[in-house]
Formats: structure tokens, C-alpha cells, sequence
């Protein structure tokens, strides 16, 4: 047991460092206490959901030049005219959907994509295309969709939100590595028919979720590692 601990010590000792390697620095994040005492108590799975929805009360320090480089490679001239994506790869906690969310609120992303086309979804391990669609449409139309078919959600999302229309998707905490199941996703997209200068920016722990994303793209891939 005393070996186990000190090898995890050993784990926690090295993500400190990487971060002070990446400039990142401490910051308290102050958590609503759930003991009756009043002290700091277990954050439960559904205050977890409200950080990762609204992760404006963490903060991140020393970040401003990748999210200046992610806000350029979303809003930056696009000469292929494709569909491109862009990552964001690193380990657990260590702040890659609170970058997001900083490029997602950027004034000159939401410049950038204009008619209020910003979407997020949370994706986690289900890589499910219809509900990355439904999703879609319920943020869109602020309301639930009844819509089930791949057909119908592309349909919707094409006739009635998004098409012509340059629009950013961003995917947190993807861990889908299937290069079929992206080529699909990118092909109702396709359909979807958003204007040149769509992106989708996709948050992950992975690398080979990154590797399988660029695969099913066709242009230029920005990638940063946290």
C-alpha cells in the first residue's frame, strides 16, 4: 500500500511540474461545502456538470498565447474553403475545456461566427452521431427535438439554422479514436452545408482521438497540447 501511495505522489509530483513547465500556475477554486460544518465537502457529479457547463469560475493562468493562437486558427482567413478542424490535447484537469470555453466567449470569435452559430456539446465516450446532431438542433432551436433520423436532424439543421451559414462546433472531451465514425460525422456536416470558414474545435485527452479526427479532414489541422 505504501508503495502505491508514493507512486501516486510520484503521478501528482509530475503533473505539478508539467504545468510549471507550461506556465500554468495554482488558483483555489472555491467549491459550494457540503458538510454540515460548513467545510469543504465532496463535489457531487452533478456540480462537477455545472463546472464543465460553466467553466468561468475556473481559472487559468498564463494560457493567453494559446488562446490567442486557437482564436486565430478559427477566425483567420481560410483559403481551402473546407471544413477544418482544430484540437486541443492534454491529460485530465488540466484546463482544456476552460481554454475552450475562453475561445468559445472570445469577442472576436463571436464576431466571427455570427446569427449566434456557436454550438457546444459535451461528447465524452458516447460518439453517437445522431445525438451530436440532435444536440445540434436542440441548441439551436433552444428546445427538445423529437427528431430521430440522421436524415430528418440533417434536414432540420440544414433547412432551418445552418446552411450557407459559417458556424463553430465544439466538441469537449471527445475520446472516440474510429476514423470511419469522424469521416461520417464530417459527411452530414458536409450535408448540413455550412459556409467556408466553418471549424469545429474538438477538446480531447488523446492524441489518437486528434489523429483520427484530422484523418476524416481534408485541410490544414491546428493542434495545440496543454
Amino acid at each position: 500500500m505504501a508503495h502505491q501511495v508514493k507512486d501516486v505522489m510520484s503521478m501528482i509530483d509530475g503533473v505539478f511540474e508539467e504545468a510549471r513547465v507550461l506556465g500554468i500556475k495554482p488558483t483555489k477554486l472555491q467549491v459550494p461545502a457540503t458538510g454540515s460544518d460548513g467545510n469543504l465537502g465532496t463535489v457531487g457529479a452533478g456540480e462537477l456538470h455545472q463546472y464543465r457547463e460553466n467553466p468561468d469560475t475556473l481559472q487559468v493562468v498564463g494560457r493567453d498565447g494559446d488562446e490567442a493562437y486557437l482564436v486565430e486558427q478559427l477566425c483567420g482567413a481560410d483559403s481551402t474553403g473546407n471544413l477544418s478542424f482544430v484540437a486541443i490535447v492534454g491529460i485530465a484537469g488540466i484546463g482544456k475545456t476552460t481554454l475552450a470555453r475562453r475561445v468559445y466567449e472570445n469577442e472576436k470569435v463571436i464576431e466571427s461566427f455570427t446569427e449566434g452559430k456557436r454550438i457546444w456539446i459535451y461528447v465524452s465516450d458516447d460518439f453517437n452521431i445522431n445525438r451530436i446532431l440532435s444536440q445540434m438542433v436542440e441548441v439551436l432551436a433552444k428546445s427538445k427535438s423529437d427528431l430521430s433520423s440522421a436524415e430528418a436532424l440533417i434536414k432540420k439543421l440544414q433547412e432551418d439554422y445552418m446552411g450557407g451559414t459559417k458556424y463553430l462546433l465544439v466538441l469537449d472531451d471527445a475520446w472516440n479514436t474510429v476514423e470511419e465514425l469522424w469521416e461520417s460525422l464530417k459527411m452530414c456536416l458536409h450535408r448540413i452545408g455550412g459556409s467556408s470558414g466553418s471549424k469545429v474545435l474538438v477538446t480531447t485527452r488523446s492524441n489518437a482521438v486528434a489523429d483520427s479526427s484530422e484523418s476524416a479532414d481534408n485541410s490544414p489541422f491546428g493542434r495545440i497540447a496543454t
